[in-house]
């Protein structure tokens, strides 16, 4: 089975009527209705119909003589549709003014348009005097609901006064949508009476919506997307809601879908994703009878996440078009009971009376399969560019037949099933050594990927230099980030090695427009990294294979620094391991911060110097800088290093990071917490002799900056902040979820009679060597190696186990005192726990931030970004130590 669907040809000529008159009889049929509705205000068809004619009359009235455009700036509600329908009926062409675009950018429209009178909202009163003359619409309705004229009265007015818009031709102008602005400064795009008639039509045939609907409108009303899913289901007689998701966030728009038992959704693809994201496991949007998404493409892990939430009847429907398309001009569609699909999305196949071609440099018909221009036909395409006849004469023209031609500048391909599948801009053509290159490709790879939630991949080009492919990525709350090795690993798995792109940037939210499409132009800029093996001595070359090999990149450079290229600790323990097995030379983690280059790495192998003095259990991230520092203390089994992505964050201060003793050299651990502070604080007064000072604890370390904060505030020195990130308080002895594993007591109650004293005896000599009892039979192996722990040493993650053991033990020997002063407590998403635990320890000034990212990755980037934030927000100004 194909999971794209044919549309059925056209069989309602009613397509031809004019929008008003389709208008018309909807309203009487329909006038009990609801037609236009938004929060605290809704007008059914007959108060929609009669209010927007008495608008219309004060609005021509207001206007007088002239054809200049009609502003509209309001917020997204149900007044901004009547406004819509009052301008209509006007005779004039409306341009809606987007509040969330900046005004610099609305007086440009304005100019552009030529417009000299603006419908303004109240709320709007003060950015509309600085753009256009201004008619209050708020006050426009008022006046009309106040309206005593009787109904034969309106009629023979609107018959005699309303006549433009009731005689508006198939070519004449309904609204004026402006491009995002792109590739330049945004064009307007004329939407005209044809165009709309034949999303009307479209929508009618695509998706069956009628009057048994009621639809969910998200869509910016300054988007061409916004003005056809508006009139489209209105004209079938569906009623709309409208709701401003950047307003309003996904959490009240999952409750206003149920509230309002909507039927019809229609958003961009990110929104609906972010929706059905924050929907918990299992749970479904069971009034949805259909999702229809568009403005941007949709990935293949978007499809399963909306897949996932819709109820078996419900379909999807993927569409795709322009402002020069008017609106959605192939779609995609997949049924209740297909599978989700993988890789890249299809836009679809063409709409009725519609034509899609693929055509070369030459302008000649491609075969099926291969990559060109992409050329639309039909007779409902837009009318053109406002006031740009070059414009208009270069990419429009008019077929044999009377339809109008329009040359996309996209590239695309026709799949087997006809569907068009899009491959980025014309001008903007991607191709690596030689290999056309399709981005979206990649970024479905990328979102195929459980850890990333959202990407966007870009071309770096230069007359001199190869092309490189840029990759920006959102990881998935919830899940650990990955690391960019991590990602190209994954990549090569599905990919050829030239579509893995070069850098891989990591955001916590990808930059996004008004319209809630990817803002690329806002993207962060990646600096040019120079490869030049040719330049590397011997040893440098020899240690650049290491390297290469454990980042997953292709070349290094003498300069290249090991973190900035997406190392990460786990990545330097495993880069440590492999100097080891091949060179065997053994190394620290904290080596690779003080040599962080190619090159400097390289030296220090090489002389097999020994480590420069230092301690081994603290690690300097940042120093010199004069500011006063942060001290962190790392959880129980992790490294130091960990701390490096916050210390990036903070180039104003010194940064010194904690991890346990002997993780990586042999010696004996702490034995209890506040011997693992009263070390910590050793080194801290070495740095900063007095305070006040900022302590940083992740995890089990919380437990230990809580004592250290103790420790220092009985000897009389000051403790700003005390930052506890995530770290679950104990109910009880021996219950430390914040730690990777604990033994369990297991020792069975001793039963009554000689054998009950015998064994209660014996259980009284076991408690002294074990005090919480014998561990199971499948944890004595750790058991042992956790008083072991420092003693023997393990490899690799098998030492970090025995540390973090060691760690549990000490902690659960930890009687944790009442604290009085200043904590920041950060809390993880996946942290269900809350502050259960706490409420009578964390007695003084608590101040409590809730964050979107699970308990590893708040240490990550780029989630650490927001981490960041939050400690500055609680922190005095940097000043002097």
């Amino acid at each position: 089975m194909t999971l794209a669907t044919a549309v059925p040809a056209a069989t309602d000529d009613s397509t031809q009527s004019p929008l008003l008159a389709q208008w018309r009889l909807i309203a009487a049929r329909l006038p009990n209705q609801p037609a236009l509705t938004s929060a605290g205000v809704g007008f059914t068809f007959a108060e929609a119909d009669r209010l927007s004619d008495l608008a219309a009359l004060d609005l021509v009235d207001a206007l007088g003589d002239g054809d200049e455009p009609v502003g509209i700036l309001s917020e997204h509600t149900a007044h901004a549709l009547l406004a819509i329908l009052t301008v209509l009926k006007s005779g004039r062409t409306h341009v809606f003014l987007d509040p969330h675009v900046p005004v610099e950018r609305l007086g440009y429209y304005t100019r552009a348009s030529g417009l000299k009178v603006c419908l303004v909202s109240t709320n709007q009163a003060e950015i509309g005097a600085d753009i256009a003359t201004s008619l209050p619409f708020d006050e426009i309705v008022a006046r009309a609901v106040a309206s005593t004229l009787s109904e034969t009265d309106l009629a023979d007015a609107v018959e005699e006064r309303l006549a433009a818009g009731r005689d508006r031709q198939g070519s004449d102008g309904v609204s004026i949508v402006f491009t995002s602005g792109s590739s330049g400064l945004p064009k307007g795009v004329l939407q005209t009476e044809d165009t709309l008639r034949q999303q009307v039509g479209y929508h009618r045939q695509l998706v069956g919506v009628g009057p048994g609907d009621r639809a969910l409108l998200t869509f910016p009303l300054g988007f061409v997307a916004g003005v056809a899913t508006f009139l489209a289901p209105l004209l079938n007689g569906t009623g709309m809601w409208c709701f401003d998701a950047r307003e309003e966030g996904i959490p009240a728009l999952r409750a206003y879908l149920e509230d309002k038992r909507l039927t019809a959704y229609y958003s961009t693809p990110y929104l609906a994703k972010s929706l059905a994201e924050s929907l918990p496991d299992g749970e479904k949007l069971e009034h949805l009878r259909f999702i229809l998404t568009g403005g941007e493409a949709i990935t293949a892990a978007g499809v399963a996440a909306l897949r996932r939430v819709l109820p078996e009847s419900a379909f999807y429907v993927n569409g795709a078009g322009s402002s020069e398309t008017g609106g959605m001009i192939v779609a995609w569609t997949l049924p209740g009971d297909a599978p989700a699909p993988t890789g890249v999305i299809p836009a679809g196949r063409a709409a009725p009376n519609a034509e899609v071609l693929i055509v070369g440099d030459d302008g000649v018909e491609l075969p099926q399969g291969e990559v060109g221009e992409i050329v639309f036909v039909s007779r409902g395409l837009s009318g053109g560019y406002w006031r740009d006849d070059e414009r208009n004469a270069e990419l429009f023209s008019v077929t044999d037949d009377g339809r109008r031609r329009y040359r996309s500048g996209d590239l695309g391909r026709l799949d087997d099933d006809g569907n068009l599948v899009m491959a980025g801009r014309a001008d903007s053509a991607v191709k690596v050594r030689g290999y056309l290159v399709e981005p979206s490709e990649i970024e479905a790879a990328l979102t195929g990927l459980d850890e990333i939630r959202d990407a966007v991949v870009i071309a770096q080009k230069s007359d001199e230099k190869p092309t490189r492919l840029l990759a920006y990525i959102v990881p998935t709350a919830g899940l650990r980030a990955p690391s960019t090795p991590a990602v190209r690993r994954a990549l090569r798995q599905t990919l050829p090695e030239y579509m893995v792109p070069a850098e891989i940037v990591q955001l916590t939210a990808l930059p996004r427009t008004e319209r809630g499409k990817v803002d690329r132009q806002n993207l962060p800029p990646v600096p040019e990294r120079v490869v030049s093996d040719d330049v590397l001595d011997q040893h440098e070359y020899v240690m650049a294979q290491i390297w290469c090999r454990v980042l997953e990149i292709p070349g290094l450079d003498a300069d290249d620094d090991f973190m900035a290229l997406g190392g990460d600790s786990l990545s330097a323990e495993e880069l440590l391991a492999a100097v080891e097995d091949d060179l065997g030379v053994t190394l620290e983690s904290s080596d690779i911060l003080r040599f962080p280059t190619l090159a400097e790495f390289t030296k220090r192998v090489s002389n097999h110097a020994s480590a420069l003095p230092s301690d081994p259990d603290v690690v300097p991230l940042n120093t010199g800088t004069g500011g006063r520092p942060l001290f962190c203390i790392a959880g129980a089994g992790a490294l130091a290093l960990t701390y490096l992505p916050l210390a990036r964050q903070f180039p104003e201060r010194d940064v010194y990071a904690f991890q346990a003793h002997a993780m990586e050299r042999r010696g004996l651990p702490d034995r209890t917490v506040t011997a693992h502070a009263e070390r910590v604080i050793r080194t801290m007064r070495t740095v900063q002799p007095h305070g006040p000072y900022v302590v940083v604890g992740h995890s089990f370390g919380g437990f230990v900056a809580l004592e250290v904060a103790h420790i220092l505030r009985a000897g009389g020195e000051e403790v700003e902040l005390v930052a506890i990130l995530d770290t679950f308080a104990r109910d009880e002895p021996g219950a430390t979820p914040s730690t990777p594993s604990a033994t369990v007591e297991s020792a069975a109650r001793p039963s009554s009679g000689l054998r009950g004293i015998a064994a209660a005896a014996l259980d009284k000599q076991v408690r002294r060597i074990l005090p919480y009892g014998l561990p199971e039979v499948d944890q004595v192996s750790r058991h042992v190696r956790a008083h072991l722990a420092g003693v023997v040493t393990h490899e690799g993650q098998r030492q970090f186990d025995a540390i973090a053991d060691r760690s549990v033990l000490a902690l659960r020997k930890h009687v944790i005192q009442p604290y009085d002063g200043p904590v920041l407590y950060v809390l993880a998403k996946t942290n269900d726990r809350g502050l259960s635990g706490w409420q009578d320890i964390l007695t003084g000034d608590l101040r409590v931030e809730a964050t979107e990212t699970d308990h590893t990755s708040l240490l990550r980037d780029p989630e650490v970004q927001t981490l960041a934030s939050i400690l500055r927000k609680h922190l005095e100004p940097v000043g002097v130590a």
